[in-house]
């Protein structure tokens, strides 16, 4: 800072004794400016299709790892594409308006750039000079800034303070994207702001010594910023190894639970295999006593004898080989269980040195967040003393105003100038004033990002005190249940005798069951011909019984004839009446006593 001021303090001096207006000339017409604003806008194009390309791309994958950038991204391509539209009408306007400058300036101006034209090759950071006289008629003109920023941006924009003010919250929201433009215009801003000043006296050296040691305070803040997003970025890649740590653990605790599974698995194969031996142990002590007395009997050359002897025997070799086998792989399974064991304890053993390490990490951890919170208290002391060179500034400006209105009475053409910077500084105030609240806001955000890491840390060593006591837990449920299969063994083996006994009353009944079947069988034999008889006499039966129904239909056939002869005869006597009552009542009375005497 003081190599720049001691730089700004040897250029002013070297430019009081230069034309006032040859500085301005030379940025607002020379011919390297549209070089320049072609160069910016060139450059300002791919860096906006850059972050437009960036944002499509990784919006995805924002998305995956947090549902916040997701929301944010259409919001953010508006911005840019707002950024990108302002950035270019204010570059148009100021090609312009240099345009109509180069035509409106008299030609005494031009002879005096013409002959301060080595003061033009010089950085535009370390030549300004005082400005010249404006016309009234005339826009203000403004310092010259570095970096990115075209030259008179915020003085060609029009007369009004709400289209300047419109222009820094624009600025404000896309201060993410233009961040070190800005850096860039803040290390220029000290050089920038001697030119305008070196022309009344040591009160105003004075006011630019303070304005150059604001800015560098300022400039040392952002660098600050800068070294605390990076110890936040390094702090949350470390809690991410401690999840990744987290979740290692909790697969190694996966992988005990099924070494225990395995291990019941091993000891229910054991008992049973102990089971078999103990089962095989009855029959083996009568397969001993039959070979020890197989000698005895072979010497009485019994023939009988020498056969059942011979079948005991082979029997006897059989079983023992089994016995063997069984012997083997209870020796092997106790072998594969003791080697399961101690692999469960080493594993156990190294979980409780990797949760001992994390603790360690989490005691690191806090330590560095310790040491953060005091570098965010120290950062928030110096917020504070920027306050209060903001206040100093405040009333430096005031009396700024005081020197500017006894200034404007000798000379009338710096005081739109002096107005500008005024204005400069109000609007450079209001942009730190915004800055402080944006600090204030990150150190809130750091406090609670602290103490939700303190509560996840909390968290973690609970989880790992109440997984450590589970896998002990565990391993006394374990022996537990390796006791109590040993008594399950003997009853196991106490219901295979049992189960044994009734296997052999079941036989009996099946040698019953199967004498009843054959007489079942027997029965069923003759069912079967008793029905074929039936059935034939049935035939029989239904065969008699048409018969019957054709002589039923053919004496009906009878009776029906019979019935109409009847009809016939009926009706023919029933004629016959009548005819003989109209005779006797033709005939009278002497007719009727003939027929009665008759």
């Amino acid at each position: 800072m003081a190599s720049a001021y001691a730089h700004s303090r040897k250029s002013i001096k070297r430019l009081e004794s230069k034309k006032s207006h040859s500085w301005w000339w030379d940025s607002h017409i020379s011919p390297k400016n549209n070089k320049w604003l072609m160069e910016n806008l060139e450059e300002m194009d791919r860096n906006v299709k850059r972050m437009l390309k960036l944002i499509e791309e990784d919006g995805d994958s924002f998305a995956k790892k947090a549902e916040m950038y997701y929301q944010k991204r259409p919001e953010l391509v508006s911005l840019v594409e707002e950024f990108y539209r302002m950035y270019r009408s204010l570059a148009e306007r100021y090609d312009n308006v240099t345009g109509e400058l180069r035509k409106s300036v008299p030609v005494d101006l031009q002879s005096q750039g013409s002959n301060a034209s080595d003061l033009a090759s010089e950085p535009p950071s370390s030549s300004p000079s005082p400005a010249p006289a404006p016309a009234p008629d005339r826009p203000p003109l403004a310092r010259r800034s570095s970096g990115h920023r075209a030259a008179g941006f915020d003085f060609f924009l029009g007369s009004g303070d709400t289209t300047s003010d419109h222009g820094h919250k624009e600025g404000d929201e896309s201060s993410t994207l233009t961040y070190s433009d800005s850096e860039s215009d803040d290390d220029s801003s000290v050089n920038n702001y001697s030119g305008p000043i070196a022309g009344h006296g040591g009160g105003d050296q004075a006011l630019a010594k303070k304005i150059m040691e604001l800015e560098a305070e300022l400039h040392e803040t952002k660098e600050n910023s800068s070294d605390l997003a990076s110890r936040i970025a390094e702090y949350e890649l470390e809690l991410t190894r401690a999840n990744q740590r987290i979740h290692s653990s909790e697969d190694e605790i996966d992988k005990l639970k099924c070494e225990h599974e395995k291990c019941n698995k091993s000891f229910e194969h054991i008992n049973a295999s102990r089971d078999a031996g103990a089962e095989l142990e009855p029959n083996l002590q009568p397969l001993l006593q039959l070979e020890e007395g197989e000698e005895g009997e072979t010497l009485s050359g019994s023939s009988s004898n020498d056969k059942i002897v011979h079948s005991l025997a082979e029997e006897l070799r059989i079983t023992r080989m089994r016995l063997q086998e069984s012997e083997r792989e209870i020796a092997s399974l106790r072998q594969r269980l003791e080697s399961n064991g101690e692999v469960s304890d080493q594993k156990v053993r190294n979980l409780q040195d990797q949760l001992a390490s994390a603790r360690k990490d989490i005691a690191a951890w806090k330590s560095k967040v310790n040491a953060e919170r005091k570098e965010v208290s120290k950062l928030q002391e110096r917020v504070s003393r920027l306050k209060a060179s903001l206040t100093d500034r405040d009333q430096e400006a005031r009396e700024l105003k005081t020197a500017v209105s006894d200034a404007e009475r000798k000379i009338f053409p710096e005081k739109a100038q002096i107005k500008a910077e005024i204005t400069k500084l109000l609007e450079e105030q209001s942009g730190f004033r915004e800055q402080l609240r944006e600090w204030e806001s990150r150190g809130r955000c750091l406090e609670d990002d602290i103490r939700r890491l303190q509560a996840e840390k909390a968290e973690m060593e609970e989880r790992h005190c109440s997984e450590t006591e589970q896998l002990k837990a565990e391993m006394a449920e374990l022996v537990e249940t390796v006791s109590t299969l040993r008594t399950e063994r003997d009853m196991a083996k106490k219901r295979a005798d049992a189960v044994e006994a009734e296997l052999v009353s079941q036989e009996q009944q099946i040698d019953e069951m199967e004498k009843h079947l054959e007489e079942l069988h027997k029965e069923l034999v003759g069912v079967v011909s008793a029905a074929e008889e039936a059935r034939r006499k049935s035939k029989e039966l239904e065969e008699e019984v048409e018969k019957q129904r054709k002589l039923v239909e053919e004496s009906a056939e009878e009776k029906r004839e019979a019935i109409r002869q009847l009809c016939v005869s009926i009706e023919h006597y029933r004629v016959g009446y009548h005819e003989l009552r109209q005779a006797f009542a033709g005939a009278g009375g002497h007719g009727r006593v003939a027929v009665l005497a008759a």
